[in-house]
């Protein structure tokens, strides 16, 4: 019989939950209180309520063991690949829920159950997380139950949805006291009234704790009971009193079913560790007890009835008596179940148990599965009788902890190392570099003794030479500097995939830095075939590397195709955030912004180990749309993250952005001279330069020019002159360069520079072709007016079906006004562009591009019914019908991709 009360605004809650999700609306429950308040019970009362609904349950397990990554989606019944993990396994994981959303929603709204969340898998969480910030339009409900105070080290739920008012959230404090009162007189009329308020502030009015009060005690013995025991105590005895009146077989099952875990368990396990062969009637009386729950479906399986249930009877078995338990259970089962229960069962050091977890432990270290191996690390560190191994041990389990983003850990180790323990180093100097403190890491990599790094295995020296290349070339230092720790490195002889992300692009800057613009690079990237779909998997490194060249030699078009076809590849199977930051730069300066800004907001990577290309696409993107302050603000992060790492590379990336910025601007005076200040030693850092980089060199002398420094801004010219592969872009680009610095020279041959650059059909940055028009327009003599105006007119026209507004609104009245004797150029009359929500104007760029709803909803990370539901909403704002019309409308008026 349920003695839980739920209020009318509790229910409420529940019913606009459900009326929301049917609506469209994908909508949170989080149901957040201490244990027994009836969270639970109250997620069942949801599911009871949730008719029509495609219904899928989980429930987080407490556990000593770190939870199976990607459990919860397991438990709802989403297919996924055995071991995935790493970092692609989030995007594939994402991908996964998406599809599996679409199936289900066949049926009908969905609702997914997840319960005591503070013990779920994080891998699900932020799956869940990833998929929930994008959706719309989906039926969708997600319902957590969360125990409180919260646990340490449990999966962060803030902000799964935006905006915030998706979430309903319910706090369950326990049963007001008009309620108790009214429960306790139901269960016990002739309990004094007294009695009843004692024995509601005893148990603080705990849902679970009251009622099992109140169904194992009678009135006597509830009015001696009060004020003698703490109520989860008070909880344990009401548990052993039902104990006492079972059978000893009850007792034996309870026992096993408790020691096997918190999840289910197969009923033909537990009977294995209870030693019963015919347990089906002890598991109907803990069944009739309120003790365990039953599983029908599949094979009968059973668990605790709650966690405080387990914990009870784990209070109250004998130490000898679990031990035993557990040694039964390592011989049911195999692998790492009966490693754990071998573990739980272990009375004193164990060499060979200990040996056995570490090898258990690096083997999931090489699956990328971090929190487990850490787990596993501080199981044989726990095992093992020798001092020193146990500290190497325990380093090793911290060293994964950082990697799992756990690095709590680290802070004392950072605190404590002084130089003589190479391990320790390593865990403190990766610990840092995670924390962007790039500085701090250099310093602490610089205090380990020589002596000490020597006496060091060799993984942890590869550890700590990686770690030194790495943040002398982020920190700025010589070429040579890290090329010798790379040295180091290679004299190892081993390696540490964990650390590739930072490994491969430290290896390849050098590269760029050594060999330059000669053939090495071009030769190398010849190997590949033309048509990037056609690289095969095992060369997909090298292609990334290709794009990476293509992007920064203005070989803008096909690199974009590159980056593209690596994020198609990648769907569901890898992360994509870097290619999508690269893939913004790329669209940015092919002029396709609304592409551009799909990517941009893909683009968000969780990694902190990457510092190679500044976050720079936004602010690309704002400036030439004219919203200076988002531009700024975007720059300012960007700026912070360079001064922490400032090696040349990042300095002249983001350099790239700022001209960007302040020519959008129309070059106001103050800004030019700020960010001349910022790089007064811009000489310097464009010799780690060569031809292949001719976006920055291009920008680096449009900077040198604005400062007055013409020689250097021809240097910059001639280094793109020399480029052993130029791009089609680059014969107009150094023209208008060179062009700009004749015409401040007042030179004769400025307007023929200009003019050849401007009507270059070859040039692929349109806008950069419009710079040229309207630079040619102002070096035009005022006896050429005439031409200057048509110039003008092509600008205008350039930027307009960009969408570039600062720049129309300086040529718009300069095209507009007629000299003596001269007619108005005729302007283009603005179209009717409807108010776009971000994903709205994200699904309208795919679709222009000519993606189907599956192809979108999988570069989103979207389901097909939100790719839908944007589509009927872009229909009804544009007034078509079709994606035909709705595509040959955008097609013709560009602008109506731009951001608002």
């Amino acid at each position: 019989m349920s003695l839980l009360y739920w209020t009318a605004d509790q229910l409420t809650a529940v019913d606009a939950a459900l009326d929301a999700a049917r609506g469209g609306v994908p909508t949170i429950l989080l149901l957040e209180g201490a244990a027994g308040t009836g969270k639970s019970s109250l997620l069942d009362e949801l599911v009871d309520r949730a008719v029509g609904f495609v219904v899928a349950t989980s429930d987080g397990i407490e556990s000593n063991a770190v939870p199976i990554p990607y459990g919860v989606l397991r438990d709802w019944g989403i297919e996924l690949t055995d071991g995935m993990l790493g970092e692609d396994a989030a995007a594939r994981a994402t991908s996964e829920l998406a599809a599996a959303l679409d199936w289900l929603g066949t049926d009908g709204p969905v609702l997914w159950r997840l319960d005591d969340v503070q013990w779920a898998d994080p891998e699900s969480v932020e799956a869940l997380r990833s998929l929930l910030r994008r959706l719309v339009g989906t039926p969708l409900l997600l319902a957590l139950g969360r125990r409180t105070p919260a646990l340490p080290g449990s999966p962060d739920i803030e902000d799964l949805v935006r905006p915030r008012s998706r979430q309903i959230s319910l706090r369950l404090d326990g049963l007001a006291a008009e309620d108790a009162i009214q429960l306790i007189g139901s269960a016990h009329p002739d309990l004094a009234a007294g009695a009843a308020l004692e024995l509601w502030r005893h148990t603080g009015g705990n849902p679970l704790y009251l009622s099992s009060l109140l169904t194992e005690f009678d009135s006597d013995e509830l009015d001696g009971l009060r004020g003698e025991l703490p109520a989860p105590r008070a909880f344990t005895t009401a548990v052993e009193r039902k104990l006492a009146r079972l059978s000893t077989r009850a007792g034996d099952v309870l026992g096993a079913t408790v020691v096997l875990g918190a999840g289910w368990s197969a009923v033909s396990d537990v009977a294995e560790v209870a030693e019963q062969q015919a347990p089906f009637e002890a598991v109907q009386e803990l069944v009739d007890a309120d003790l365990v729950h039953v599983r029908l479906t599949g094979q009968l399986s059973v668990r605790p009835a709650h966690a405080l249930v387990g914990a009870a009877v784990r209070q109250l078995m004998s130490l000898p008596s679990r031990r035993e338990l557990h040694r039964r259970a390592a011989g049911v089962f195999t692998g790492v179940d009966a490693l754990d229960h071998r573990v739980a069962a272990a009375e004193s050091y164990d060499d060979a148990l200990a040996q056995e977890a570490s090898r258990h432990a690096a083997a999931l270290y090489e699956q990328w599965a971090y929190r487990q191996s850490a787990h596993y690390f501080r199981v044989a560190r726990d095992l093992t009788p020798d001092p020193a191994e146990r500290q190497a041990l325990d380093l090793e389990s911290q060293w994964c902890d950082v990697l799992a983003t756990q690095a709590g850990g680290a802070d004392r180790v950072a605190a404590e190392v002084v130089g003589q323990d190479a391990a320790a180093t390593s865990v403190a100097a990766l610990h840092l570099v995670r924390g962007d403190q790039i500085g701090a890491a250099t310093q602490r990599l610089n205090q380990l003794a020589a002596d000490a790094l020597q006496q060091a295995t060799p993984i942890t020296r590869y550890r700590i030479h990686l770690l030194t290349a790495y943040t002398r070339l982020v920190g700025g230092q010589s070429t040579a500097r890290v090329t010798e720790a790379l040295d180091a490195v290679d004299q190892t002889g081993v390696s540490d995939p964990a650390l590739a992300p930072m490994a491969s692009p430290t290896r390849g800057f050098v590269a760029a830095r050594l060999h330059g613009d000669s053939a090495a690079i071009p030769t190398a990237l010849a190997q590949l075939p033309d048509n990037p779909m056609d690289v095969p998997d095992q060369m997909l490194g090298l292609l990334g590397w290709r794009a990476v060249y293509r992007l920064h030699s203005l070989q803008v078009r096909e690199a974009a195709r590159d980056f593209e076809a690596m994020i198609d590849r990648s769907i569901g199977q890898r992360d994509s955030s870097p290619l999508q930051s690269q893939l913004v730069l790329a669209r940015w300066y092919t002029g396709d912004w609304g592409l551009a800004n799909v990517a941009q907001g893909l683009s968000t990577s969780t990694s902190p180990l990457r510092h190679w290309s500044p976050d720079i696409g936004g602010a690309l993107l704002s400036s030439v749309w004219g919203r200076f302050d988002d531009a700024d603000a975007q720059l300012s992060k960007a700026i912070a993250a360079v001064r922490r790492a400032p090696w040349p590379e990042g300095r002249l990336q983001l350099m790239v952005a700022r001209v960007a910025r302040v020519h959008a601007a129309g070059r106001p005076p103050g800004e030019v001279a700020a960010l001349a200040a910022d790089y007064h030693d811009l000489a310097q850092l464009v010799e780690v330069m060569s031809g292949a980089d001719g976006s920055i060199l291009l920008h680096a002398g449009l900077l040198a020019h604005w400062s007055g420094r013409p020689v250097l801004a021809r240097h910059c010219a001639d280094l793109m002159e020399d480029a052993y592969q130029p791009s089609r872009s680059h014969r107009a680009l150094i023209g208008w360069l060179r062009g700009l610095l004749a015409l401040e020279a007042q030179e004769a041959q400025a307007v023929e520079l200009l003019q050849t650059a401007a009507a270059d059909d070859h040039q692929e940055l349109p806008l950069y072709r419009a710079h040229s028009w309207a630079d040619l327009a102002e070096a035009l003599p005022p006896s050429r007016r005439s031409e200057a105006q048509q110039a003008r007119q092509r600008a205008l026209e350039i930027y307009c079906a960009l969408g570039a507004s600062p720049y129309e609104e300086r040529l718009a009245p300069l095209v507009a006004a007629p000299g003596p004797g001269e007619t108005s150029l005729p302007t283009q009359t603005s179209a009717y562009l409807p108010t776009l929500t971000d994903r709205e104007r994200d699904v309208l760029a795919l679709l222009t591009k000519g993606l189907s709803y599956q192809q979108i909803a999988g570069q989103l990370f979207v389901t097909r019914s939100a790719v839908a539901y944007h589509l009927s909403n872009l229909y009804a704002k544009f007034g078509v019908r079709s994606r035909h019309d709705l595509t040959a409308y955008v097609l013709a008026h560009p602008a109506a991709l731009r951001a608002s």
